[in-house]
């Protein structure tokens, strides 16, 4: 029997902050890997099934900067699989094949991929003297701010040449406005509540932008 100890993070979260270490005996199997990780986690897996988890195999130090680090602490929507070369460890092979040995001190062995969940995401958006109250539901890979300008769409009647480009999105934060800037951003506000999100949002549209698209479409027009 040979005991190794795995460094493991849950996806999306935090490998400084967040980051768990879990004991286990490499000839057992991975499918007891997961309940392993799963009481390890509790209550936070509580309503999660050990067969829905999959497990990635990565090797990410943690102690210097590297790319896949940056990818883990920054990207909440991180390919595994292509961005952290990440492989997908089978519930009935054994941890011996995966780590015949030790692995190295102060690297994230192991990836937790949860089930995708979809979030409700109860949307209150401003513009100008209107509002509009709508429910978004999306999984994480769907959060973005293109797909929440376009729902905006339907719920306002913007100037002619409006496009999503010309769409600004802001938040509200101890009366001050904070713009949604990208992607990344928005997901991390949905990403960090439960499964219901009250969204306020006020929207903006950038006249200079609209100024300046209608100019360079007058310039190849004429």
């Amino acid at each position: 029997m040979s005991i190794i100890t795995l460094s493991c993070l849950v996806a999306g979260e935090n490998p400084y902050d967040n980051a768990f270490a879990v004991e286990i005996d490499t000839m057992k199997l991975v499918s007891l890997f997961r309940e392993a990780i799963k009481e390890k986690l509790h209550p936070k897996l509580e309503n999660v099934s050990p067969n829905d988890i999959k497990l990635w195999k990565v090797d990410i130090p943690l102690e210097e900067e590297n790319q896949k680090l940056e990818l883990v602490n920054t990207k909440i929507n991180v390919n595994i699989k292509e961005e952290l070369k990440g492989v997908e460890l089978k519930p009935l092979s054994k941890i011996s094949k995966h780590f015949p040995s030790q692995p190295a001190d102060e690297h994230i062995h192991i990836i937790v991929q949860r089930p995708v969940e979809t979030k409700e995401v109860h949307c209150t958006a401003t513009y100008g003297r209107k509002s509009e109250k709508f429910l978004w539901a999306v999984t994480r890979g769907q959060i973005t701010l293109s797909s929440l300008k376009t729902r905006l769409q339907t719920c306002f009647t913007f100037s002619d040449g409006i496009e999503n480009e010309h769409i600004i999105i802001n938040r509200e934060s101890e009366k001050e406005r904070i713009r949604f800037v990208d992607d990344e951003d928005l997901a991390c506000i949905i990403w960090s509540q439960g499964s219901k999100v009250d969204l306020p949002i006020i929207v903006d549209t950038c006249k200079q932008c609209l100024i300046l698209a209608m100019f360079f479409y007058d310039i190849h027009t004429t």
